[in-house]
């Protein structure tokens, strides 16, 4: 601000031309001298605040703070502010006195400024008041935004300056009126500010101010006592306020005291002098040396200002790289804490032995004593560490040395990639690598510990990295020498061209540019051979690269598998560490980088700097005078477009105005007359009004006017049926009439499009046809309708007549003139090549046969522009004279018109005028048009003859424009796609952010009830929504591509599992029935999952199936210790069955709705068909036959489709009550179970129904992506199906019209009489028939490139759908393998042996007498035994059966395809797998041979174990818990039933056989 203020008055000063004033100017060079002192010594304080600032960017963070205390405070708003103000009152001062050096100074300061005829320094100026004025605005809308009484403070600031302006004007002797009066009301203003540090502000702004003025009047009064007094009151006043608040008030007092200095500086610089001596002229000169010495200094000060800032940056970068220090120490304890192995303590010596090699590094490279001193205090304390783990490590391991070797040549590794620059330094890095690498193969892990596999995992990470920098390094050399070679060989290339160039133009050293020209030659084969040897060499150097980097990639997976399987407890925090390490290398490299950036960026900036100084002023002055020139050129292109819009507004008025009179006259003529004539002069009115219309309408855009025409055109063409109506009732000849109207109206329309004579033939043929109809007009009731036609037809042959002698004037004279113009640049091309041919002694064979060869072209050109000039005579004379004749034809017409029917005579007159008026004016905006487009043309001719000269220059050039054309088109529709994949993704990331805002409410939820509650119920609900928050995350990790985020699912996942599985241990220690509960959340599970892929009923069956089975399951659940497990089950199970009704009611309903619409479109089409069909046959009297035939086909197709409409409705009608009732059925279940579980546990109500709605929430955002993905599929199919509904409609009328013409052929053929008419109508349907054909083409394309698109995304679709079905499968399978499902077994009456009773339930055996059963092959027949009545294909199956009191016994699995009929061997080979209980009471099971069961005592209850997957069968002592025996490693490939085969006893009461229901079954492993 200070600097600018004495700039503007060395400026001011440098104006004034008083000699007298001399001394001053050299006084304000002394000043001038001392603030440049000033400025110096401001640039030393920065350079030692630079300095400091280096020193103490690694201390506290606080200094930064302390530095920014008073940043962005309200009083600096208020304080800039109102220096702005003074910046702007000297500104303006300054530019107002530059203008007129006679002003009186502030007289006009702050009025509106004139800125006309301003030379450059005035304009740079002006350029500085508007940017200053832009600045105070910003400021002022800070202040309206940031205070809450804004217009008092701006008020008071204003007021405050109108007082400082009046205490100058009394400084320069002027009235400045009552100043006081002005103080009261500033007073006053600020005694009503709220905040208080800017009231502060302003009374001590006030009091300066008022200080000011006592002295001023002190001065003028020489010294009263009174004001001296005041002044001693006003000083007490202002160091009251600075006593109340030291710090800050000190501050503002000091500034608003600098602020009154400059003010005071700037109004004894601007007393305007006079000078013209020699003296100022120097005096002008060493300021300006001044000035540049003073621009030099600011750009100093801004280059110390850039330093500051860099240094802050480094600040940053390395506070980055101290938090990852401090994680890494972190975790470096935490390993410790938790292990004391070898391996711990090798990875702690590496992990320091790399931060100490670091902090030497940084050593090396500061300057700073206190960086210096804290980095070496560090590293004395990391040495002291290193070396105890050390000893330790010597102590706890037997190979200490050769991991301290390892680590050696690791750390030595390192410094080479930090100074990796060629192929040198990597070879030294790879032999390094190889004798690392043997080390770690021969390390011996001891104690159980994997130290080789942590080295290994290090030294892959390690190579990994360095072979990506490698690769990128290399890249870039590689690139680099290529591009040095191009751009030498793109020299030598434009020397021959050059060499070439002047070759061609000059006679003369034509051997020397030639031997020159050979030279080059030779350079370019070595240079195209160099480059091609070099980039062969980068891509196999690449290649290797990658080889071993997708090498070392695999080694390190391997590395961490076997890590993660050996050592679970410290994998992570290995990993976590071995991850640290990496990003603390990347940061320790970004200060780096970034300080050889800003090397290369200042030295760039200075670069720049010194050139852009010497050009700037030339820029600004080209800028502004192209700024101008397309200044002027806008302006008269809008006066252009202004001038065309007000001739096109004036032509559409005169077109209204004519059509108005010509409407007014038809109806004078309406109510005069309603004679046939009248009718038919109306009717043919109203006809070409209409055309008109219509035509007006397809050349329009504006919605507006298009609503207009429509408008009108209704009106007319209801007006015009009526008079057609009225023609026909009064007129004998109405067809004859009505023909002659359609005539005129196709003569119309080819008029408007005629451009040559085969139009104009067929408008003569028109025209004879025309007047063959009109002569055989018979008048009735003695009106004069055929001369009335025969007027109004001559009237319109004689205008297009003049057309046509007009047109075909200048299509000739065109002619002419291009040959004419052809013509000449064959003479001057004769003369060129005779004045090179008179100029040069060689080439003259050459050149005398060109000029040969031009002579000969004259003679045919003179000649064809002779025969064009005859022949456009010729035919403008036959013109003419059809024309003459036309009106002595028309003024016959008149007078018998005229005679026969004076009264209607001027009437019909003035409409026939008036029509031909209104065709002239509709006309007007197309001739105008054509005339633009011709004057365009005209001007592309031209510039078409001078681009002939330069084409040969501009091709290259043309083809560089192409290519950037079609690049562009091709980044645009990148752009385009990028932009429709940022929108999805902004969904995407939308559905994302409300799935994990869902999920974080849902966890906090979980937490809370955890907290309140550890009961089962709240257990099994933590385990409920966990399992399904662990299955969506898989399911989303199959979805993923990228790479962070699978690690962010995944390190979820694996936080969700362990949760997971404590919350499943805590349910079994404290759930009895903890078996039941995980069955029933499993088969939640499977419903789930089930419901992501339901398409069709048969998955809704499975559900309902799965349904059924899970509240079987949660109706036995028996409620513990109070609880209401059952009932929340209940609740959550119902809630979730609720979600799935509505959203197969809704699939379904959709579904439906989907096969009624495609049957209507189906039906719609079939009636459009016979509609058409009905049409053609009307229309034509021939193939009626056929096309009945094909109307019969339709009609019968008709029915059927309604009927399969009305099925599908009453059969959804059907299904959707059905859902509508269990849908309903299950809101009343689930109402009560909320009120059950409200009234049993009112204090966990709430948080249970919480995250029951949470649930579902949940689910609901997580299917959003699903969703809509399928929408875009289905719009895809939908424009398929009506890009095939378009094609089959297009095929049906391209076959109807190709048949209509071979018919149109055929009546051609037997007709000649009607030949011509129907030849014109065949060409017509010939041309719909090929556009149609040409639309069928496009829409096939289009089609399928539709389906292609729709194929692509079907494939994708069903790929992710079916890996998402497996992988279901495989995780059902999975839960199969791991869940027991135990049940009460039945068995199969239908395979009992005849002596066998079964219970009515088939729960309960005897044996008995035989009963009278059917036979057949299922039942056994020898043996008394029978099978479960559910076989088992997989999973694991559980049941019971008890045996107390049995003597003897055999049970068992049994094959679906084992033998039961005769003598069974039950062997596991015969698909039997039993134990039996014999009648000595030995347990055996049986195998080829019995095998003896160590088993005591009676066992009372046996249960029976089927793991189908796993082949194997277990038989338990159920009182006992006790496992009895197992039949291992089978292989079952039927269904397993359970079996049980009676022994007959020798009781008389013999004890029945029981079937159990099973109870828990958490004792079994």
């Amino acid at each position: 601000m200070k600097e600018l203020r004495e700039m503007q008055a060395v400026e001011q000063d440098q104006l004034t031309t008083d000699t007298s004033q001399s001394t001053t100017l050299q006084n304000l060079l002394q000043t001038r001298e001392k603030e440049y002192a000033k400025a110096q010594a401001e640039i030393n304080e920065l350079q030692k605040k630079l300095q400091l600032k280096s020193e103490e960017r690694s201390g506290p963070q606080e200094k930064h703070e302390e530095l920014d205390k008073y940043e962005g405070s309200k009083a600096e708003l208020v304080l800039n502010v109102i220096s702005l103000h003074d910046d702007m009152w000297s500104l303006s001062c300054h530019y107002t006195y530059s203008r007129n050096p006679n002003e009186t100074l502030g007289s006009n300061c702050g009025h509106s400024l004139e800125t006309s005829g301003v030379n450059p320094r005035e304009n740079k100026e002006l350029r500085q008041l508007e940017e200053k004025q832009r600045e105070l605005n910003s400021k002022t809308e800070e202040i309206e935004r940031r205070f809450t009484d804004p217009k008092i403070i701006l008020t008071v600031i204003e007021l405050q300056n109108e007082i400082w302006n009046r205490l100058h004007a009394v400084y320069h002797g002027m009235d400045a009126g009552n100043i006081d009066e002005d103080q009261s009301r500033v007073d006053n203003l600020i005694s009503k500010i709220i905040d208080e540090s800017t009231k502060l502000v302003l009374q001590i702004m006030t009091l300066n101010t008022q200080l000011e003025n006592n002295n001023l009047l002190v001065f003028s009064k020489n010294k009263s006592d009174g004001l001296i007094s005041k002044r001693q009151e006003l000083l007490k006043r202002l160091d009251y306020l600075i006593v109340r608040n030291p710090t800050e008030n000190e501050l503002i007092a000091k500034a608003t005291d600098v602020q009154k200095k400059l003010r005071n500086l700037n109004q004894e610089k601007q007393t305007p002098d006079q000078a013209e001596s020699v003296t100022i002229t120097q005096l002008k000169k060493q300021l300006k040396d001044k000035e540049e010495e003073h621009s030099r200094d600011q750009a100093e000060i801004q280059s110390l200002k850039n330093q500051l800032n860099h240094t802050a940056d480094q600040c940053s970068n390395e506070q980055n790289v101290k938090d990852l220090q401090n994680k890494l120490d972190t975790k470096i304890e935490d390993l410790q804490s938790n292990s004391n192995s070898v391996t711990s303590l090798a990875l702690q010596v590496s992990t320091l032995t790399l931060q100490v090699e670091e902090l030497k590094r940084q050593l090396q490279n500061t300057e700073s004593q206190s960086k210096i001193a804290e980095i070496q205090k560090s590293i004395s304390a990391k040495t002291v560490e290193l070396a105890k783990k050390k000893e330790a490590l010597k102590e706890g391991s037997a190979q200490p040395q050769r991991l301290l070797q390892i680590i050696t040549i690791q750390m030595e590794i390192e410094k080479l990639a930090n100074v990796a620059v060629d192929n040198s330094v990597y070879l030294k890095m790879n032999a390094l690598q190889e004798q690392m690498n043997s080390l770690i193969e021969g390390i011996q892990d001891e104690n159980g510990e994997n130290t080789k596999l942590m080295f290994q995992l290090l030294a892959q990470k390690d190579e990994l990295e360095r072979l990506r920098k490698q690769e990128e390094t290399h890249a870039q050399a590689e690139l680099k020498k290529i591009k040095d070679l191009e751009n030498e060989l793109e020299g030598v290339r434009n020397q021959i061209k050059e060499k070439t160039r002047l070759l061609d133009s000059s006679g003369t050293r034509i051997a020397n540019l030639s031997a020159q020209i050979t030279e080059l030659h030779t350079k370019i084969e070595p240079l195209e051979d160099e480059i091609l040897n070099i980039k062969e060499m980068n891509a196999e150097n690449l290649e290797e690269i990658q080889k071993r980097l997708n090498r070392t990639k695999m080694q390190m997976q391997d590395s961490e598998l076997q890590l993660k399987e050996a050592n679970a407890n410290n994998y992570k925090q290995i990993m976590e560490i071995a991850d640290l390490r990496a990003d603390l290398k990347k940061a320790q490299k970004q200060a780096s980088i970034a300080a050889k950036k800003d090397i290369n960026k200042l030295e760039q900036m200075q670069k720049q700097q010194l050139e852009s100084q010497n050009e700037e002023l030339k820029k600004q002055l080209k800028d502004k005078e192209e700024e101008h020139s397309r200044d002027q050129a806008e302006i008269q292109s809008l006066k252009n477009q202004l001038n065309h819009t007000a001739d096109q507004c004036s032509n559409e008025q005169n077109v209204k105005d004519l059509q108005n009179k010509l409407d007014t006259k038809i109806e004078d003529l309406q109510s005069n007359s309603n004679s046939v004539t009248s009718l038919a002069l109306q009717v043919s009115t109203l006809t070409l009004q209409v055309e008109e219309l219509k035509r007006q309408l397809q050349n329009t855009e504006s919605q507006s006017k298009i609503a207009e025409i429509q408008k009108s055109i209704s009106v007319k063409t209801v007006e015009l049926a009526k008079k057609k109506e009225a023609l026909k009732e009064r007129s004998a000849q109405p067809q004859r009439l009505l023909q002659i109207i359609t005539i005129q109206m196709e003569i119309e329309k080819l008029a408007n499009v005629a451009v040559d004579d085969s139009v104009y033939l067929k408008m003569n043929a028109l025209q004879e046809q025309m007047n063959s109809l009109i002569e055989g007009i018979q008048d009735e009731n003695g009106e004069n309708t055929k001369l009335m036609f025969q007027l109004v037809a001559q009237k319109d042959e004689i205008e297009r007549l003049r057309k046509q002698e007009e047109t075909h004037a200048q299509a000739e004279l065109k002619k002419i003139k291009d040959l004419e113009n052809e013509l000449e640049g064959v003479r001057n091309q004769i003369k060129e090549k005779t004045r090179l041919l008179d100029s040069s002694d060689t080439r003259i064979a050459n050149l005398s046969a060109q000029i040969t060869e031009l002579h000969t072209k004259i003679e045919p050109l003179e000649d064809e522009i002779l025969y064009i000039k005859e022949m456009n005579a010729e035919n403008l004379e036959e013109i003419q004279k059809r024309l003459n004749r036309t009106k002595m034809q028309m003024q016959d017409s008149e007078l018998q018109l005229k005679e026969a029917n004076a009264n209607n005579y001027k009437q019909i007159m003035e409409i026939a005028d008036l029509r031909a008026d209104l065709k002239k004016a509709q006309k007007q905006a197309s001739i105008a048009a054509k005339k633009d487009i011709n004057k365009l043309e005209q001007q592309m001719q031209k510039q078409q003859r001078e681009n002939q000269k330069l084409e040969s220059q501009n091709e290259e050039l043309k083809k560089q424009l192409k290519d950037k054309e079609e690049e562009h088109s091709r980044d645009q529709a990148e752009i385009q796609s990028l932009k429709n994949q940022l929108n999805h993704t902004a969904d995407q990331c939308s559905n994302e952010q409300n799935v994990k805002d869902l999920q974080n409410k849902l966890d906090t939820k979980i937490e809370d009830l955890q907290s309140n509650s550890n009961s089962v119920t709240s257990l099994a609900l933590q385990v409920s929504t966990l399992t399904l928050q662990v299955e969506e995350l898989k399911r989303q990790l199959q979805n993923t591509e990228s790479q962070s985020k699978i690690a962010e699912i995944q390190k979820s996942i694996s936080a969700k599992t362990v949760e997971l599985a404590k919350k499943k241990e805590a349910l079994k220690e404290r759930s009895v029935q903890s078996q039941r509960l995980l069955q029933i959340i499993t088969i939640q599970m499977e419903i789930e999952k089930l419901a992501n892929v339901a398409v069709d009923d048969s998955v809704y069956l499975k559900m309902n199936a799965l349904q059924e089975q899970m509240n079987s399951l949660i109706e036995g659940i028996q409620d513990e210790n109070g609880e209401n497990t059952k009932l929340m089950f209940q609740l959550v199970a119902q809630k979730d069955e609720l979600e799935r009704l509505r959203k197969q009611e809704e699939t379904h309903a959709q579904a439906e709705l989907k096969k009624i619409k495609d049957l209507e479109n189906e039906l719609e089409g079939v009636r459009n068909q016979i509609k058409e069909k009905t049409r053609l046959l009307d229309s034509s009297g021939t193939r009626i036959a056929n096309l009945s035939a094909q109307i019969m086909e339709l009609h019968t197709k008709i029915e059927p489709l309604q009927d399969e409409i009305l099925y599908i409705k009453e059969t959804n009608a059907g299904d959707l009550e059905e859902i509508q009732k269990r849908l309903n059925k299950t809101k009343m279940q689930m109402q009560d179970s909320e009120l059950q579980l409200k009234e049993a546990n009112a204090n966990n109500y709430k948080q249970i129904m919480e995250i029951a709605d949470l649930r579902a929430d949940l689910k609901k955002a997580q299917k959003q992506a699903s969703i809509a993905a399928k929408k875009d599929i289905n719009k895809l199919e939908q424009q398929i199906q009506k890009q095939q509904r378009e094609n089959q409609k297009l095929e049906s009328q391209n076959e109807d019209l190709q048949q209509e013409v071979k018919e149109l052929k055929t009546c051609c053929s037997d007709s000649d009489t009607l030949c011509d008419g129907v030849q014109g109508k065949l060409e017509q349907c010939q041309q719909d028939a090929d556009q149609l054909q040409q639309q069928q083409h496009e829409n096939e394309a289009r089609l399928n490139q539709l389906q292609q698109q729709l194929e692509i995304q079907t494939r994708e679709y069903n790929e992710l759908q079916d890996k998402y079905n497996n992988d279901i499968q495989n995780k059902m399978n999975e839960e199969e393998d791991n869940t027991i499902y135990a049940r009460r077994m039945t068995m199969d009456p239908d395979t009992t042996h005849r002596r066998i009773t079964l219970s009515a339930d088939n729960t309960v055996m005897s044996t008995g007498e035989i009963q009278p059963v059917i036979d057949s092959p299922s039942r056994f027949d020898v043996s008394l035994a029978a099978l479960g009545s559910t076989g088992f294909s997989s999973g694991r199956h559980y049941w019971e059966v008890s045996v107390a009191g049995r003597l003897c016994y055999q049970l068992g699995m049994a094959s679906e395809s084992a033998q039961r009929r005769g003598t069974i061997q039950f062997r596991p080979a015969n698909g039997y797998w039993t134990i039996v209980l014999n009648k000595q009471g030995l347990y055996r099971a049986v195998y080829s041979t019995s095998v003896s069961l160590p088993v005591h005592t009676q066992v009372q209850t046996i249960g029976i174990l089927l793991e189908y997957s796993k082949g194997q069968i277990s038989f338990y002592d159920v009182s006992a818990r006790s496992l009895m025996y197992s039949f291992v490693g089978q292989n079952f490939t039927d269904k397993i039933y359970p079996f049980i085969n009676f022994c007959v006893e020798d009781s008389k009461s013999p004890v029945l056989v029981q079937l159990l229901a099973p109870k828990s079954v958490d004792w079994i492993k």
